[in-house]
């Protein structure tokens, strides 16, 4: 007979579980920024570095693929109960960016921080590729901060989950840079009713994949 230490002991941690989706997120978000930026491709040679980028992700999707039906045969139980909220803990839901069109005549700079090396080189190519974004780019929270310390931007495009100093500390340290920070949020399991999401500051979020 199983005990429930035994029941624990099968359990995915929450932490494995969440950086297993991040991970996901990040090959979905590249696979579909890829193929927006191939279609906005002005070139041959643009086109090409377009499909060499949705290659990479589906082998890596593929790879990651296979790790699907223990990790979830482990994380059933704990991820829902952690993810249950009860309704007397809803609150107003932060803005979700991305409903239209930002119009603007001039370019504007800001600091993409994501630490994947693909979605970053995407969001990248993606902005630039409008004419109104001049883009610096930082692949953790450190990087980040040292960078926008060195320049303050326009906006802070912030992943939420990256390894190390996460987007709340990096949040911190940019208020201290500058107080008045532009900062939207990133990551692909956004929870509307994160208190972070109403922190000073924080002027929205995006949902990985980002639609171009």
């Amino acid at each position: 007979m199983r005990n429930d230490s035994d029941t624990e002991a099968a359990a995915a941690p929450p932490n494995e579980s969440r950086e297993f989706i991040h991970e996901c997120n990040n090959l979905l978000a590249g696979i579909l920024n890829a193929t927006a930026l191939m279609r906005r491709a002005r070139s041959e040679e643009d086109r090409e570095e377009a499909i060499a980028l949705i290659e990479d992700a589906v082998a890596r999707a593929q790879k990651k693929i296979q790790h699907v039906p223990d990790l979830l045969a482990r994380a059933v139980g704990s991820l829902a109960r952690e993810s249950m909220v009860s309704d007397d803990e809803a609150e107003t839901v932060p803005t979700a960016l991305g409903e239209g069109p930002v119009e603007s005549t001039e370019a504007h700079t800001v600091l993409v921080a994501e630490d994947d090396d693909m979605n970053r080189q995407l969001l990248r190519k993606l902005l630039e590729s409008t004419g109104k974004w001049i883009v610096i780019e930082a692949e953790n929270g450190l990087q980040a901060v040292e960078r926008y310390r060195n320049g303050p931007t326009d906006l802070v495009l912030l992943d939420m989950a990256m390894p190390g100093l996460g987007g709340a500390e990096v949040l911190e340290r940019l208020r201290v840079v500058n107080s008045r920070v532009r900062v939207v949020f990133l990551s692909g399991y956004v929870d509307p009713h994160s208190p972070l999401l109403r922190e000073r500051n924080v002027v929205g979020y995006l949902q990985k994949p980002v639609e171009a």
